[in-house]
């Protein structure tokens, strides 16, 4: 992989929040992985993606007393109805960025309004659900 520098870099560049936690991409196992390998968001189908062209970012982490079900029930309020449990089998920690916002209505989740390219990917692991 090439080295990412401001003179190479085609895309929008964005700010990580000074001591923010991260923020958590709940995928299907072989998307997490092809993300970590290209340490990109363009893996992440469509199904997966909300109707506005956003990602959903969920601020609770997999293993605090969160259910499956939880998550995809907030994947189908935001759009994502085609999601099932399947699909949010694993997860990413990404960064919490500037192009991350809450709505209005609900700070349990964030959402990213900005291109599905590179992206810091953490790590990534099974969701450990109750």
């Amino acid at each position: 992989m090439d080295t990412l520098t401001v003179a190479n870099y085609k895309g929008k560049l964005e700010s990580i929040y000074a001591g923010a936690l991260f923020l958590y991409l709940y995928v299907p196992k072989n998307v997490a992985r092809a993300c970590l390998e290209q340490q990109s968001l363009a893996p992440i189908p469509e199904r997966l993606r909300l109707r506005a062209g956003g990602q959903l970012a969920i601020v609770r982490d997999p293993f605090d007393q969160i259910t499956a079900n939880e998550i995809v029930e907030t994947y189908n309020r935001y759009g994502c109805s085609n999601a099932t449990r399947e699909d949010v089998e694993f997860f990413m920690a990404v960064p919490h960025t500037s192009e991350f916002n809450a709505p209005h209505d609900d700070r349990r989740v964030k959402i990213r309004r900005a291109v599905f390219g590179r992206f810091d990917i953490a790590v990534i692991g099974p969701a450990l659900y109750h």
